[in-house]
C-alpha cells in the first residue's frame, strides 16, 4: 500500500501495531524503502 504524506515514524509504528494485535511476540524489525 502506498503511503503519502506520512511519517516514516507513523507507519513503522501503525505496521507494529498491526502486528502485536495478530499476536506477534518475537523481535521484530522493519525495512522501509523509499522510491
Amino acid at each position: 500500500e502506498k503511503a503519502i504524506n506520512t511519517s516514516i515514524k507513523d507507519i513503522a509504528s501503525q505496521l507494529l501495531d498491526h502486528c502485536f494485535k495478530l499476536g506477534a511476540t518475537d523481535n521484530m524489525s522493519i525495512y522501509i524503502i523509499k522510491i
